[in-house]
């Protein structure tokens, strides 16, 4: 019943520890108040960054962030319904599974990627530019265990549907030299939910465009 649905994925934490505790368990999921169950637009949001299950509405407080500029862009437009994927990112070496097996075909209307460690910089649908890929890019999707050229797992079809946002300094999803440098000192990676030079108003916009 539901007509579009747009996925908020929030990027992996680093640590494998940590990830796997803070996906282990699904955070509540309530609905949008007075929506329907047959909402014409559907928000998934994936946790990350450390959050705890109940962060965000349990899809995390960065990916939240998002989808509440998307509610309100719709707020009397269409019926929406929003909800934290209860998931678990299983080992280490398949945290770049959460793109991987979005199979949702013709019903995805837009797909954001916030802080993504698996990050290809310049790919097509790379919001921030450059050539500095993820920390964990090489690892994640490299051909010949990680010595080779980058496979990206998002299919050619689905890169219109697609942005990936990341700040400039941000070591996780920007990995260069001066950024890994700068963790020491502040951390980047935890404000994407305060819209650092309106990065949470770009990524809605994204998807609300891809609504119209």
């Amino acid at each position: 019943m539901v007509r579009r649905l747009l996925l908020v994925a929030l990027g992996l934490a680093v640590a494998a520890a940590a990830a796997l505790a803070i996906f282990r368990y699904p955070g509540p999921a309530p609905r949008s108040p007075g929506v329907s169950a047959c909402a014409s637009v559907l928000i998934v949001g994936l946790r990350g960054n450390g959050d705890a299950p109940s962060a965000g509405h349990g899809m995390g407080d960065d990916s939240w962030a998002v989808a509440q500029r998307v509610e309100s862009g719709l707020e009397g437009r269409l019926a929406v319904s929003a909800i934290g994927y209860p998931y678990d990112p299983g080992p280490p070496w398949r945290f770049g599974g959460h793109v991987r097996t979005a199979r949702l075909g013709s019903q995805l209307a837009a797909a954001v990627l916030l802080a993504d460690p698996p990050r290809v910089g310049g790919s097509a649908y790379d919001d921030l530019g450059g050539r500095h890929d993820g920390l964990l890019v090489h690892v994640l999707l490299g051909s010949r265990g990680g010595l080779g050229p980058v496979q990206d797992v998002v299919p050619a079809a689905l890169t219109g549907r697609v942005r990936s946002y990341c700040l400039a300094a941000d070591p996780v999803c920007a990995a260069t030299p001066a950024n890994l440098a700068g963790r020491l000192r502040t951390d980047v990676h935890t404000t994407y939910r305060f819209d650092p030079g309106g990065i949470a108003d770009g990524a809605a916009a994204f998807a609300l465009r891809q609504l119209a």
